[in-house]
């Protein structure tokens, strides 16, 4: 093992700091031959799905949601703001 792979006080784990999602909204592209989906923001491509599922119906399904991320995350916090 090398320095970089070993275990030791020193080495502490990296911290990312987390500024949020990438804003939304966030919209579905065309279906790729392959059955993936290109899930993009305004001004650029948030990720690539590669469906594992099962039908293209429920691939669809979970690229609705993954898209969907970013009013879920709004609903929550204004859910959370509410409750306190």
């Amino acid at each position: 093992m090398d320095n970089q792979t070993q275990p030791s006080e020193q080495n502490e784990p990296a911290v990312v700091k987390f500024d949020g999602p990438t804003p939304g909204p966030w919209r579905i592209g065309p279906t790729h031959k392959d059955g993936s989906f290109a899930i993009h923001a305004e001004a650029a491509s948030v990720v690539h799905c590669t469906p594992f599922s099962s039908s293209a119906r429920q691939a669809k399904a979970n690229a609705t949601l993954i898209a969907a991320a970013p009013d879920i995350l709004a609903a929550l916090k204004m859910a959370a703001d509410t409750i306190h």
